[in-house]
């Protein structure tokens, strides 16, 4: 999975992910560029996340920015629904 969506914020205050960005990290996947690269996990949908030095921390860690565990916990609870 890759995430094209918003970071840094919602949709009134954060930005999408540079298309240069996206494809950049399609190339990484597509040429096997990403493997062993260091990871870490988030902890809401325990998805394993390479570090890409093209991505800004919070592109990169959305998770780590201050509104994502609550819209991330949010979220899940509607898939559970």
């Amino acid at each position: 999975m890759i995430n094209t969506g918003w970071v840094c914020g919602d949709f009134n205050s954060g930005n999408r992910i540079a298309m240069e960005k996206t494809r950049e990290t399609i190339d990484m996947i597509q040429k096997g560029r990403i493997n062993g690269l260091p990871t870490q996990t988030d902890s809401v949908f325990n998805f394993t996340i390479p570090k890409l030095n093209h991505l800004s921390e919070e592109e990169n860690f959305p998770f780590k920015s201050a509104d994502w565990s609550w819209n991330a916990l949010n979220l899940r609870e509607k898939f559970n629904e």
